[in-house]
């Protein structure tokens, strides 16, 4: 078991500044924040959260590699709108992302940062939500994890 305490930031930058400054000796960061440091010899990664190996960073192992069977615990990102919203603007909003996200240029930019645009629907979108908090509350449950 690894006992470790955790320091609450209000964004990656802030925990990476204090990474490569010496105040924390290890920490969780999302791939856009982390990679700029880890290819400027900044910061070392470990291991990644993801279930599969990065493409940007393929020689690092996953958490579950590394020694953790069946760790996966990856970052997603997705665009929200207000409740009420209009569901033609929401249409609307997901076919410009879909489009751009099928641009080579940005999924190139994606790559570099070690992130893999997905894309889908509202929907889709929703429902991962749905799956995520009931696996998060199942975490929680069995963990007996606290806010401290």
């Amino acid at each position: 078991m690894v006992r470790m305490v955790h320091v609450p930031y209000k964004g990656g930058a802030a925990s990476a500044t204090d990474l490569i400054g010496g105040q924390i000796q290890v920490g969780f960061n999302t791939m856009p924040v982390a990679a700029p440091h880890i290819r400027a010899g900044k910061m070392k990664l470990l291991a990644v959260t993801e279930e599969r190996r990065s493409s940007a960073f393929p020689d690092a192992p996953t958490v579950a590699e590394a020694g953790v069977p069946g760790y996966a615990m990856p970052v997603w990102y997705g665009l929200m709108a207000p409740a009420g919203t209009p569901r033609e603007a929401i249409a609307l909003v997901n076919r410009e992302i879909e489009r751009v996200l099928k641009d080579p240029e940005v999924r190139e930019r994606f790559a570099t940062l070690g992130v893999a645009p997905i894309g889908g629907t509202p929907d889709a979108f929703g429902a991962f939500i749905r799956s995520e908090v009931a696996k998060f509350t199942r975490l929680v449950a069995e963990t007996g994890m606290k806010v401290e």
